[in-house]
């Protein structure tokens, strides 16, 4: 049991770390994009989160599409 808890410690640790470095790369992207496009994707994002009891597909707005004809592994995510 103590060694459980070692490993939650550790990976919580870990998971914070990462989460402020997350937070400041979302920021430099949020920062970055077209504040209409921010706000068409905090609308779907809404939209998403109040129908997805009612239907799973509507939570498919954070599927990532990666196109894999491109010789440079390239991610494209698309907000529909």
């Amino acid at each position: 049991m103590r060694d459980a808890v070692l490993r939650l410690c550790k990976k919580y640790a870990e998971a914070n770390k990462a989460a402020k470095v997350s937070e400041a790369d979302f920021a430099a992207l949020n920062d970055s994009a077209d504040p209409a496009l921010v706000q068409e994707w905090t609308d779907q994002e809404a939209e998403a989160l109040r129908n997805r009891d009612v239907d799973e597909a509507a939570m498919d707005i954070y599927d990532i599409k990666i196109d894999k004809g491109n010789p440079v592994p390239s991610i494209i995510v698309t907000l529909r």
